[in-house]
């Protein structure tokens, strides 16, 4: 069995998002997709 919450947490640090899964607002930025 796979323990996933700290695999998302991982996951989500090394995409730029918060814990929740949403990307930064400077994550935003670098891909051009700021309002």
């Amino acid at each position: 069995v796979v323990d996933l919450p700290p695999m998302l947490d991982e996951y989500y640090v090394s995409r730029g998002w918060s814990a929740e899964g949403v990307p930064s607002a400077a994550k935003l930025a670098r891909l051009g997709l700021a309002p």
